[in-house]
């Protein structure tokens, strides 16, 4: 039991421990919102750009044809670049190269679209806080918000842009300032998103929009927030210690109870038969009145099981040492012994004889009276008439009981047997519903032995042979169909 709460406990415990892996899910999410939004800025600069050449367009065929594979289709109006970044596939390279001298200067159109652009980038960039540089058809930069006049032709997003292809791709991040050390739990501090647009104009590529920022991130903010989540996990603690606290009040602990006080019962202790003061729950409750209610009865038969061994004893010792004496002094005086003495000493052998045999018989009924008996319902008349020529019964009323023939008739024989031999020559039954009410004219019970009727052996004609074990028996059957005799 120690062991299963610990670990449900444990578990609650980790539970928000495992929300630390749904960072990675939304870190993902972040960075496709980040690389959505590049697209779609680069989609706006590339038109610009586009507009900007073909005002100032000299005629000059400038720029790589576009590849057949980065064609449009035919007559299809919107052509939507999607984000497919996944910082759980997609590889993180390396950071960007460093930027290169440029080896053939670009024209005279692209330095008067740089600058106009570099005022567009510059004014773009004070509100989404990306890097913007503007190519030409050779991989100069020519305008942007940073490294102008300088080549990244040699770079692998742009050359494949260059040759019509919209890339996006993530790089490992470069930053001068220190990183706190709780954004490691997210891979995605650490990267930084590149988009290279290709300016298309009358199927050529004229230049590329290269433009990239390192996307937001949940642990940023849940580093601004640190204090209110040492108050959540402190809560969590504390809800955790009262599962654990009700727990062990309202279950483990009246289950310990319970065991103590059963091994406590099995050493014989009749103090532990009481209620125990808590038992937590209304089914630990029912539980621990039903165990007490079947060792109540265990004590208690075990109690009577001793009481009637002693008086099994007793009432066959007397028997057996009349017959052991009777049959010694019919060994030692057979010779001497008139007819008429021997005659009488083995009627008495034969009457003990008698009385043991039926003191066996009585004792194999009451032990079949404790067995319970399979239910079923008898009709009292139907019942009565089969032995009525025995006993002077008379149904007053008649009706159904909810007992087998065979069990009312067994009862009903030792009621009318302990009638007549108290002087009733008249037995009244009257049947109402599940109860049987029995009426004679004989001489009644003193007010001294109502109380002991039922007892097994008691009888006031031990004399005449009573064995004290014929309302011991009716009262056992009863008590095996759940009903009471009174």
């Amino acid at each position: 039991m120690a062991l299963v709460v610990a670990l449900v406990l444990g578990l609650v415990l980790c539970l928000p421990l495992g929300g630390l892996f749904l960072f990675q899910f939304y870190a993902n999410q972040l960075v496709q919102q980040t690389e959505e939004s590049l697209l779609a800025q680069a989609a706006v600069l590339s038109a610009g750009y586009a507009e900007a050449y073909l005002d100032l367009d000299d005629g000059v065929l400038r720029g790589q044809v576009v590849a057949e594979a980065n064609r449009a289709p035919p007559g299809k109006y919107f052509i939507p670049d999607d984000p497919g970044l996944s910082l759980a596939t997609d590889i993180i390279h390396k950071p960007r190269a460093d930027t290169a001298q440029i080896s053939d200067p670009p024209d005279e159109i692209y330095l008067r679209i740089g600058a106009w652009m570099t005022r567009v980038s510059d004014a773009s960039q004070r509100r989404t806080l990306a890097g913007y540089r503007l190519l030409d058809a050779k991989g100069n930069v020519i305008g942007g918000t940073g490294e102008v006049a300088t080549s990244l032709a040699h770079v692998p997003e742009v050359q494949r842009a260059l040759r019509g292809e919209t890339v996006s791709m993530l790089r490992q991040r470069v930053s001068d300032e220190a990183v706190p050390p709780i954004y490691s739990i997210s891979r995605g501090t650490k990267v930084r998103i590149f988009v290279a647009l290709p300016v298309v104009v009358r199927d050529r590529v004229v230049g590329v929009v290269y433009v990239s920022r390192t996307p937001s991130n949940i642990v940023r903010y849940l580093y601004a927030e640190r204090r209110n989540l040492m108050w959540a996990g402190l809560s969590v603690a504390v809800a955790t210690l009262l599962i654990g606290t009700v727990f062990w009040r309202f279950i483990a602990r009246p289950l310990r109870d319970l065991i103590d006080q059963t091994g406590e019962i099995a050493e014989g202790d009749a103090a532990a038969l009481a209620e125990l003061n808590h038992y937590g729950t209304r089914e630990l409750a029912q539980l621990g009145d039903s165990f007490l209610g079947m060792a109540g009865a265990l004590t208690e038969r075990q109690e009577a099981l001793k009481n009637f061994t002693a008086h099994v004893t007793h009432e066959l010792k007397s028997p057996l040492t009349s017959v052991q004496g009777a049959a010694e002094l019919l060994l030692d005086a057979e010779t001497e012994m008139s007819a008429a003495e021997r005659a009488r000493f083995l009627e008495n052998i034969a009457k003990d004889a008698r009385r043991m045999d039926q003191l066996l018989h009585r004792l194999r009924d009451l032990a079949r009276a404790q067995v319970p008996v399979v239910s079923g319902d008898a009709r009292l008349g139907e019942v009565v008439a089969g032995f009525q020529d025995r006993f002077p019964f008379v149904v007053v009323e008649d009706g159904t009981l909810p007992v087998t023939e065979e069990g009312l008739r067994i009862m009903l024989t030792h009621l009318a047997e302990n009638a007549i031999s108290h002087g009733a020559d008249r037995i009244e039954l009257r049947a109402r519903g599940r109860m049987l009410e029995v009426r004679d004219n004989g001489q009644g019970i003193s007010k001294a032995n109502r109380d002991r009727i039922f007892e097994p052996f008691f009888t006031t004609r031990r004399e005449a042979g009573g064995t004290g074990m014929g309302l011991s028996i009716v009262a056992s059957m009863m008590e095996a169909l759940g009903g009471a005799i009174t």
